[in-house]
């Protein structure tokens, strides 16, 4: 057999087996040793079996890592055959210069944990003198460059991670379906039960933690540290490639979310941390300056497009700051509007809701006292409308809650209608999944905000067809998750038929449900809307669900018009997605 790589590429370029067809039956089997001794050689690295698929895998990532946390070089003075960056990143577009220790103190001092970061960062961890204030940036721009994976001799394509040591003690968001993957790889041509709609054509990507090196699980926090964007590219009726790629930015990378927005790919991040740009096939280009102004802030997790006017709205915070911002990216990617909002203090504002007209926030107890975030009773819950225009807010005080997700919101007259995933407090960003998350509808009116349970069983990660994004809709989605783990019943079914993995479809017209249920021990995340038509609910589901029977993922495809009925199709992936936070289905333009 000879031995080739898909789209023309030359072996020696290319680290992964090709998996399809006879190429994959003879390679797995042991009818191409010679070709693959011959990729060996010119990839350096390993080779293993993984399921159906042989994934060559390169190793230089776990140096990579260990250079950035430990603030020096790696270990080997060379990755690929070219020289390791001293861990600096510097801006493409005039933001100020990142220092890597500079940003874990400002995320970790954040949660309360700066003085547990000088262990993993191998040495005690300050900011700029006298800074009290939550500046985490320097000010100094000589040099500017942008830090792309050439200029730090980074190849990024199959590589080994550092494993995490053994933990002494039990740490959920470390086990189970949450646990870091050691790996990065692609493999191509996967396998499929059912069949790909043909009109899927684009990429379906998918953000979250995927934490390394973590030595001490007991003050470790899921929503800290490497991010890890995993994605399946269709086209035609096939799935083309999967890949998984860490986000490559030194201390905290984006892991909250992964967007398109200007023809380009970023993942996002909260916090005052910016977002990071990434190429067509994953790989970090970057640290990006998306919705960056001069005070240092820049586009938020959940920003929201405008299905209009294709506007790109963050609402971001930054701790020891007393103000937020609302900041409006054109769609051409340059910043068109700032507004900032005063606060009283620094919000934990993961999320917000856009209107065609309006700007809605909200300021609960959970927030920032000083530089660490934690639940605060004494403090007000209150609901903030604001002109997307920018303008006075108009604060509404309501029942104390924790917000989780939007799912969508809308102007309706003189009222404004937003969905929202809710929890009652306390909330501990340390263990994220001991709450208990509902769907509420409130309305806002012109002097006080109505607040009415539409779902009170366990769900979060709530999703609308992004075409009716700020404007009065019919269908939300919304998942039972393991990150609960708390027993999700069917409506008309006996309680001890409950489930924890579920995708749940809202019909917010009929205020009716239905409910598709994966099988047991199966584990599934949000699941993203890819629209076929004009109508509402004419598309599909995507989302990642954990296979134990194969202890690796399937991409699950669900026609949003057969809701319970059995998969359109059911994609194969080699190797286990971790149970992760947010994405989108990125379709060919």
């Amino acid at each position: 057999m000879q031995w080739h790589a898909p789209y023309g590429l030359p072996p020696a370029k290319r680290l992964h087996l090709l998996v399809g067809g006879e190429e994959r039956r003879r390679f797995v089997t042991g009818g191409a040793h010679e070709d693959l001794d011959a990729v060996r050689a010119a990839c350096p690295g390993r080779s293993h079996r993984v399921g159906r698929h042989q994934l060559a895998v390169r190793d230089d990532l776990e140096r990579w890592h260990r250079a950035q946390w430990s603030g020096g070089p790696a270990s080997d003075s060379a990755l690929a055959g070219q020289e390791v960056g001293d861990g600096d990143v510097d801006q493409p577009c005039g933001l100020p210069r990142w220092e890597p220790q500079i940003l874990q103190q400002q995320v970790a001092g954040a949660f309360g944990l700066v003085g547990s970061v000088g262990k993993h960062a191998g040495g005690s961890v300050t900011g700029p003198a006298g800074d009290r204030n939550g500046a985490a940036r320097t000010s100094s721009r000589a040099g500017s460059r942008c830090c792309t994976s050439a200029q730090r001799g980074v190849s990024l394509r199959g590589r080994r991670l550092r494993r995490s040591p053994p933990y002494g003690v039990h740490m959920r968001y470390l086990e189970g379906h949450f646990a870091p993957v050691n790996e990065e790889v692609t493999a191509y041509d996967l396998p499929v039960t059912g069949r790909i709609p043909a009109e899927l054509n684009g990429r379906y990507l998918r953000n979250g933690p995927n934490p390394l090196g973590v030595e001490d699980p007991v003050v470790h926090i899921w929503g800290m540290g490497q991010g890890m964007v995993h994605g399946v590219r269709l086209r035609d009726g096939r799935a083309e490639w999967y890949r998984n790629r860490s986000v490559r930015i030194p201390g905290f990378a984006p892991m909250v979310h992964v967007i398109e927005h200007a023809q380009r790919t970023f993942a996002m991040a909260e916090g005052g941390l910016p977002p990071a740009e990434l190429d067509a096939d994953l790989n970090t280009v970057g640290v990006c300056d998306l919705g960056g102004i001069a005070e240092g802030f820049t586009a938020g997790a959940h920003s929201k497009h405008d299905p209009l006017t294709g506007e790109l709205n963050s609402l971001s915070y930054m701790p020891g700051r007393d103000f937020v911002q609302y900041i409006v990216t054109d769609a051409g990617g340059s910043v068109a509007q700032a507004t900032a909002i005063p606060m009283t203090r620094t919000p934990f504002m993961h999320d917000f809701a856009l209107t065609e007209n309006h700007v809605v926030l909200w300021d609960t107890p959970l927030g920032f006292d000083g530089f660490e975030c934690r639940w605060l009773p004494e403090h007000p819950t209150r609901v903030g409308v604001m002109p997307r225009t920018g303008g006075d807010v108009r604060w509404l005080d309501i029942d104390p809650v924790h917000v989780s997700h939007t799912l969508n919101a809308y102007d309706d007259g003189d009222s404004i209608v937003v969905d929202v995933v809710t929890a009652e407090g306390p909330f501990d960003p340390a263990d994220p999944g001991a709450i208990r998350p509902v769907l509420d509808r409130w309305t806002i009116g012109p002097d006080k905000v109505h607040q009415r349970r539409v779902d009170d069983r366990p769900q979060d990660f709530p999703r609308v067809n992004d075409a009716r994004a700020t404007r009065p809709y019919r269908y939300g989605y919304s998942a039972a998750t393991a990150l609960y783990g708390i027993p999700f019943t069917p409506e008309g079914m006996p309680s001890d038929d409950a489930f924890t993995n579920a995708l749940v479809k809202h019909d917010l017209q009929r205020e009716t449900t239905e409910v598709h249920r994966f099988g047991k021990d199966e584990a599934v995340g949000e699941a993203s809307f890819a629209a076929t038509g004009q109508g509402e609910d004419e598309g599909y589901l995507l989302t990642y669900v954990h296979n134990p029977l194969r202890n690796a993922s399937d991409l699950v495809i669900l026609s949003a018009q057969d809701f319970t009925g059995e998969p359109v199709a059911r994609v194969h992936l080699p190797v286990r997605v971790p149970l992760g936070l947010h994405g989108n289905w990125m379709p060919d333009r």
